[in-house]
Parts: structure tokens; sequence; C-alpha cells
């Protein structure tokens, strides 16, 4: 999927999008750009983390630590910077917070995100549920919006008792559907970015389905009506 979805340049990243149904192409989004900031310098790299050369962790500390760390849904600057600091706790080493965007399938908008990353090969994400949207995106063209939003809730109903590393599919390693641009940047830091690119362009893609006065999508806001959130 990602062959022909990401370009890498020297100090830059082209992402393809397709549209959904024909597979047709859409647009590129270039990272970083005035439009994708990305906190990077020649000091402080672009990095890109994927499927392939990502490490699933073996380390049943760092699970263990994994299981203690609360997951909230469209949380990531907040799950990363508490997940940082029971891991650091705990003793682990090697620590870097990351933030950029993360592209999940070649069909769908970049999302600014953050995360971690462990020995500089094994991210840890407690959002990447990509494995199960992937499987949910398979059945799309039989359903409706609401029916996919419905399906969503129904998911996070089943794994809402889950262990964190019971819930992930592979711990450290990317799910194949997602692929992370970013560097190495502070969580706070990047929720400022992030906030900072909105108020310089309040119609931008990565708000066009999040409501302007909850800051919620539809799939956010039936899982806070499900009780979920």
């Amino acid at each position: 999927m990602w062959d022909k979805s990401i370009k890498l340049r020297e100090n830059a990243v082209i992402y393809k999008q397709y549209d959904a149904e024909d597979g047709h192409f859409l647009k590129s989004c270039v990272f970083p750009s005035e439009l994708y900031p990305i906190n990077c310098n020649k000091a402080n790299p672009l990095r890109t983390f994927h499927h392939e050369n990502t490490v699933e962790i073996a380390d049943e500390k760092v699970k263990e630590v994994i299981n203690r760390a609360t997951y909230r849904i469209g949380g990531c600057y907040q799950n990363t910077f508490e997940l940082l600091k029971l891991l650091q706790e705990a003793g682990i080493e090697d620590i870097k917070t990351y933030a950029g965007w993360a592209c999940i399938t070649n069909t769908q908008l970049p999302v600014h995100h953050a995360w971690l990353v462990v020995n500089g090969t094994s991210v840890l994400d407690l959002a990447d549920e990509v494995d199960a949207i992937l499987e949910i995106e398979k059945i799309r063209n039989n359903l409706n919006g609401e029916e996919v939003i419905n399906k969503m809730v129904e998911y996070r109903k089943s794994v809402i008792n889950m262990k964190n590393t019971e819930r992930l599919q592979h711990i450290g390693k990317c799910s194949k559907g997602i692929y992370y641009i970013g560097c190495e940047c502070e969580p706070y830091e990047a929720s400022k970015i992030y906030q900072s690119l909105i108020a310089r362009y309040p119609n931008h893609e990565a708000q066009r389905n999040v409501n302007s006065i909850t800051g919620r999508n539809r799939t956010q806001q039936a899982l806070l009506n499900a009780g979920l959130i």
C-alpha cells in the first residue's frame, strides 16, 4: 500500500491520498509544509515509522506499564505524556516523544498525532487499533455512514475491558495500515503547534469532520453518547 502512497525526499515526505471508492488519485500532502507542520530541523530530523522498520517489544516490564496506562480516545498528547511518565518511573530508558502526522491507510486524511519511540525502533501508541479499523473498512461499501459509526461503537464496547496489550495487536511494531511522519517533540509543544495551525487555517482539512463546538468528530460523539469516552 505505502509503496505507491509515500515518496521520501531528502528533507520531506510526500503522501498521496486515493479515493476509497474507486482508487483514483485525490491529492498530495507534503510534510513538513505550511499546512502540515512538523517541528524538525537539522538537529532534529524528520523520521518515518511503519510496519517494515519497527520492532515488536518483548520486554514484559514495558508491557506491564502499558497495561497501567489510561487510553483516552482523541487524547494522543495526554496519552503520550502520561505513558512516558509511567515508563520513566518504572526505569525504562531510551524513550523519546514524537509528534507529527499519522496516515491511516492511503484513503484517509492525515491526522496530527503524538507517540513514543523506544530504543529508536519501537513505536508505542495506545491508539494503534488500525487492524480493527481496517476490518471495518473492508465492509464499508456495504454500509452507510451511520452503520460504520455503529460498527466502531460495537468494537469499542468489545474491547473496553481488555488490557491495552490485549487490545493492541503488536506492541512496538506498527500496524500495516499506519504510517507515522514526525520528529522528536514534547506533547505540550505538539499541541501548541496544532492549535496554531488551526488558528491560522480554521477550515483545515484535518478539522473537516470535527464539530467546531465540541471538538469531536461524529464517531467520537457516538462513543461519548454510548458512555465509552
